[in-house]
């Protein structure tokens, strides 16, 4: 699994493991479990994974915010979560292909500017059932990992508009071949 950047913007306000604050460690946590991408109001938030994935809940949480939450199973299963969004564009039992707008960012919750909350938990499958991922393993960050080592540092529409073109390119290519071999 590939994961891309679900916003335009390309700041890192906090990144994976900083910020040691008594908010973290009242949460039981020994830093900030996700990644804070500084966002404009209003920016739009894209489905960042290479794969299909499956809205399975979303909430408004006085302390988080409004969020989405997705589970994706591309060989391994991981939860991602999109937190302090103005608004969301996708409801539960939703497939997601990569690009769909899943909402907008913005302020809510307990948070000190716009930006967009970006977390990464690696799950397990039990009697058909997803279980978080501190039953898997804890790491003092609530199961949470560190999604920016699987990130390619490219806004996923751009992502897929490059991925396009290469497409139209090989399918260029192929019907030029077959123009060349229906000559001979």
């Amino acid at each position: 699994m590939k994961l891309f950047r679900a916003l335009k913007s390309n700041y890192i306000s906090q990144k994976f493991g900083q910020n040691f604050s008594p908010l973290y460690i009242q949460e039981g946590m020994k830093g900030h479990n996700g990644v804070d991408w500084v966002a404009s109001d209003g920016e739009e938030v894209r489905w960042n994974a290479d794969c299909r994935g499956l809205v399975v809940h979303v909430c408004d949480k006085p302390s988080y915010g409004l969020g989405v939450t997705v589970l994706t199973n591309d060989g391994f299963p991981f939860k991602h979560i999109f937190w302090h969004l103005k608004d969301y564009c996708v409801k539960v039992g939703d497939v997601l292909d990569t690009g769909d707008l899943l909402g907008h960012a913005d302020n809510t919750g307990q948070s000190t500017g716009i930006h967009l909350h970006y977390g990464l938990y690696p799950c397990v499958m039990e009697n058909g059932e997803y279980i978080n991922s501190p039953q898997l393993y804890e790491n003092g960050y609530k199961g949470a990992i560190d999604p920016m080592p699987l990130t390619k540092n490219i806004y996923v529409l751009e992502y897929l508009t490059t991925q396009g073109k290469v497409i139209s390119i090989l399918q260029n290519l192929i019907a030029i071949y077959k123009q060349l071999i229906g000559k001979k």
